[in-house]
């Protein structure tokens, strides 16, 4: 028969083990969230505003502020359109760098360039020119091979989600690229005329920072186009011959002055702005000519040496 001592003391023991085995696995989770004993980290395969913060190894539940979310890669809170874990357009095939359509068999204005794995919308160079996607470079509208798919037969259609002066004119399904006449005219899909940018129903794609004044088409780009407000109404305009708008001295320069002007090593890649530096903008060259472009979110930039962007504390340059 069992005696009470004996019967007490391998209670003990099982419970000690029992104990024991507990808080191994507690250490084996921990570990598991807890990457080094203090820090940020991320729930594991998640995109969301909650995070843990790890003391001595011991992870505790925390939140991101607002509509925020934690970043995985940059073990910030960020918003989830800066987020590396946001859900991509887009996804590169592989880690190399490439070019890639926008829409697999259309002609567009801006194509999918992959950084690192990284998937960044880039707009051609030129006004005038589209990603061809079995050459893999921009070329003049009407040199395209891709085709923009006729929503009809016959008629004129405005460029997807664009309020400019270039539009499509369908005969028979087959389109061909037009552009409005005059200057500071623009395609409006509505009524499918050109009209001025005033009377257009797209209109609202520019609202003017100030009641009047000059300003950029896009900030990181040097076009031949720019926008003019009069108090407070936005006017399309075009600079005169081959010049260019200056997104920072607000005027029309030569193309010689250009300061977004980059001389492309090669016809096709990807290069730093300056040699040696590790900066969060960078270039783009597709068939020799050069696009200004960022790396995803505000803690990467673009690493000389590698080819691409990475996370500040893992490039191989000093930053400026």
């Amino acid at each position: 028969m069992w005696k009470p001592a004996l019967i007490t003391s391998l209670m003990v023991l099982f419970l000690c083990l029992t104990t024991e085995g507990r808080s191994l696995d507690s250490r084996d989770r921990h570990s598991e969230i807890c990457r080094e004993p203090e820090g940020f980290f991320p729930y594991p395969g998640l995109c969301i505003g909650d995070f843990y913060t790890c003391v001595d190894g011991v992870p505790f539940p925390a939140n991101c502020p607002g509509d925020t979310v934690f970043d995985p890669v940059d073990l910030v809170c960020k918003k989830y359109d800066e987020s590396s874990c946001r859900e991509l357009p887009f996804e590169c095939p592989d880690d190399k760098p490439g070019y890639y359509p926008i829409k697999p068999g259309q002609c567009s204005y801006t194509f999918w360039a992959c950084v690192g794995g990284q998937p960044v919308e880039v707009k051609c160079p030129k006004e005038d020119e589209v990603f061809d996607e079995e050459l893999s470079i921009c070329v003049p509208v009407s040199s395209c091979k891709g085709a923009f798919t006729c929503p009809a037969q016959d008629g004129f259609f405005a460029q997807p989600g664009k309020c400019t002066s270039e539009y499509w004119e369908c005969v028979g399904g087959v389109a061909s690229p037009k552009i409005c006449a005059g200057t500071g005219n623009v395609f409006d899909p509505e009524t499918k005329v050109c009209v001025r940018l005033s009377h257009a129903s797209c209109r609202d794609a520019f609202k003017c920072p100030e009641q009047n004044g000059r300003f950029p088409i896009d900030e990181d780009q040097c076009v031949g186009e720019f926008w003019i407000c009069i108090n407070g109404e936005p006017y399309l305009e075009k600079c005169p011959g081959t010049s260019i708008f200056d997104p920072k001295k607000l005027v029309c320069v030569s193309e010689s002055d250009n300061p977004c002007n980059f001389r492309c090593p090669s016809l096709d890649g990807m290069y730093a702005d300056k040699p040696g530096q590790c900066k969060n903008d960078f270039w783009i060259c597709v068939g020799g000519k050069a696009s200004p472009e960022k790396c995803p979110g505000v803690t990467s930039v673009f690493d000389p040496v590698r080819g691409y962007c990475v996370p500040i504390e893992n490039a191989s340059c000093s930053r400026p």
